[in-house]
């Protein structure tokens, strides 16, 4: 199943430094065809004002395999990297995302409660002026979430090189300059593994792990990866960051680790499986009828609602999802008694 959008000019941002295009998620629905689920705009400043406009393009009925395309369209060739803004909840799904056909990363939706959106950078992208596909895909599910829902709140395209490849013929579908980190998620508990991705102009030293472009060395930031490059007047800048998750991020090298020995080379919420020498995200669970663990470690109250299957409940059906002191009220809320 596949659901087609019709292409949109972009919003235009006021920074002429870099000259972002931004599509929101909310303006793609009007033109949505859905074949099969549905596609609509959701209303979210109930859930605070983390969203970009206050809404987003809400995709129901999906299931495992099952793609929403999207067509962006750019006026400039150049290498963009492409960010895209996704809600988690917990029934939301794990995505990956394509552009013209060429891989980029993967999201998993999942959250214990609905949360703001959290980026995810697809990669880099040399895209020639006109219509561009970006396929969101289902690969499946968190084990503790509940469906297959999706929420974009926005994609944000940001040049960061106008000269055109030149190893791109005409006709080729756009090449991934530099691609972010694939998760595999061809079954709901298989361990993760990302490949470590080396920048075009990155230069390593024989024998030497860490990555140097220009004179800017890579380094961790928790677990995470960051790349620096110089700019034109010569100070070392962000260039791109990716997540090592659910590896951890090698503090000598700045690169994500691709295996591990023991749980100290696996990022937060993690542990490592030692016979196969892969980090494994450890589940949510219910620690008690009323506190959730996270991955990471940290418990949260589900007070005034109870958990269940490792996440807090969000509504009710009878005082008993309910913690005490507390009853199911007319419109499926715990509320004192």
């Amino acid at each position: 199943m596949v659901i087609f959008l019709a292409a949109l000019t972009p919003l235009a941002l006021p920074d002429t430094r870099r000259a972002q295009l931004v599509f929101e998620g909310e303006r793609l629905t009007a033109t949505a065809r859905a074949g099969a689920g549905r596609v609509t705009t959701q209303d979210m400043t109930g859930f605070g004002a983390g969203w970009s406009g206050g809404a987003q393009l809400l995709w129901a009925g999906g299931s495992p395999g099952a793609a929403l395309e999207l067509a962006i369209s750019v006026t400039q060739p150049a290498e963009y990297a492409i960010d895209m803004d996704f809600t988690r909840a917990p029934d939301y799904a794990r995505v990956s995302v394509d552009i013209d056909g060429a891989s980029g990363a993967a999201f998993d939706g999942y959250g214990s409660s609905v949360l703001p959106p959290s980026t995810l950078h697809a990669g880099s992208y040399f895209l020639a002026a006109g219509s561009h596909a970006l396929r969101v895909r289902i690969d499946g599910k968190h084990p503790q979430s509940t469906g297959y829902l999706v929420g974009l709140d926005r994609i944000e395209l940001s040049p960061v090189a106008s000269e055109a490849n030149p190893t791109r013929r005409a006709g080729e579908p756009p090449v991934p300059l530099r691609q972010l980190p694939v998760m595999t998620t061809a079954r709901a508990d298989a361990p993760v593994r990302i490949a470590q991705v080396i920048p075009p102009g990155a230069r390593r030293a024989p024998g030497d792990t860490s990555v140097a472009t220009g004179s800017c060395a890579t380094s961790c930031l928790g677990d995470v990866s960051t790349v620096y490059r110089k700019d034109d007047d010569g100070q070392c800048r962000t260039w791109f960051r990716f997540p090592c998750s659910p590896f951890a991020c090698e503090k000598g090298s700045g690169v994500c680790r691709q295996t591990c020995a023991s749980t100290n080379d696996c990022a937060e919420g993690s542990q490592c499986n030692t016979n196969t020498g892969l980090c494994v995200v450890m589940p949510y669970a219910c620690t008690d009828a009323l506190t959730v663990r996270a991955a990471n470690g940290q418990t949260e109250s589900c007070v005034p609602y109870k958990c269940r299957a490792g996440t807090c409940r969000e509504t009710c059906e009878t005082s008993n999802d309910c913690s005490a002191g507390h009853a199911c009220n007319a419109y499926a809320r715990c509320v004192k008694k």
